[in-house]
């Protein structure tokens, strides 16, 4: 993604540790607690993980492959509407 860069580090790695894992430490989140607070961060962060679960092309079939897509194009506009 073009704007990996407004996502903190700390972040990141929890979304890799979730993604690698399919959990987190619980303590590790409570930098998002913090980083939450602040208005607009849930939305953009929302968008930005959907993005990545939409991403990953090829891993499904059918009615899901159709809803991915569907997603994507979405997504697409829902992203230009929020970083402006």
């Amino acid at each position: 993604m073009a704007r990996e860069g407004w996502v903190p580090q700390k972040l990141l790695k929890i979304v890799e540790d979730i993604d690698a894992r399919g959990n987190v430490n619980l303590t590790k989140l409570t930098a998002l607690k913090k980083w939450f607070e602040h208005p607009g961060q849930l939305p953009a962060f929302a968008v930005w993980i959907a993005r990545r679960a939409v991403a990953r092309k090829g891993k499904a079939s059918g009615a899901a492959a159709e809803f991915f897509r569907k997603a994507r194009t979405l997504l697409a506009g829902l992203v230009k509407f929020i970083l402006k």
